[in-house]
């Protein structure tokens, strides 16, 4: 018997500093060639679909401007960051003040879910020369439990697919969501509303 996909649905958080490549990389995602954007203002969405194994998975991935002023803004308004399932913490690689920022973002993702939300930390433009060291990442992962460390660039094309694929197995592996039973119980979310201005 041919065994039926199950639709999952998840919050997903794209966060990082500004000008670190974190809507390029989705845009190249979304339509399988780079293509390079602008700075997000404000919050952007975006719809992707992971399947693992027989597991269907619908991220709703929540692009986050990355300047210092929305920062204070995601304080204030609290509903855009929690309820998130996943985070994708990304950091220009060879902008180290980019590296040093990921504590604030850390943060406020941190401050607004739950402690063992799960994180992967993704070091973008791996196409240019790197400004953060090896063991400096590693100590980081290590002090802030992140879950998993990808590197990737939109550029060459390289592991653009893997922080999406992956930020689901993990979200899985801890939440055991049950793949063929009992799964409306466990798919309840909020969709972001079509009415956000900021």
């Amino acid at each position: 018997m041919r065994k039926v996909s199950v639709l999952l649905s998840f919050k997903v958080l794209l966060i990082g500093e500004s000008g670190v490549g974190k809507t390029t990389l989705l845009r190249t995602l979304k339509y399988g060639y780079y293509t390079k954007c602008g700075v997000t203002v404000g919050l952007d969405f975006t719809i992707h679909y992971v399947k693992v194994n027989d597991t269907t998975c619908k991220l709703v991935i929540w692009d986050f401007g990355g300047y210092r002023n929305f920062i204070r803004m995601y304080w204030e308004n609290p509903h855009f960051v929690s309820g998130a399932h996943g985070v994708l913490l990304a950091f220009d690689i060879s902008s180290y003040e980019t590296f040093l920022a990921l504590e604030d973002w850390l943060k406020l993702v941190r401050k607004y879910n739950s402690s063992d939300i799960s994180i992967i930390l993704v070091g973008l433009k791996t196409d240019l020369p790197k400004s953060v060291s090896r063991n400096e990442i590693l100590k980081f992962i290590q002090e802030n439990q992140i879950d998993d460390y990808i590197e990737t660039s939109a550029l060459n094309m390289i592991n653009v697919e893997k922080p999406f694929e992956r930020i689901v197995e993990i979200i899985l592996e801890k939440e055991r969501i049950p793949r063929e039973k009992n799964v409306r119980k466990r798919t309840k979310m909020i969709e972001p509303s079509k009415s956000i201005a900021i």
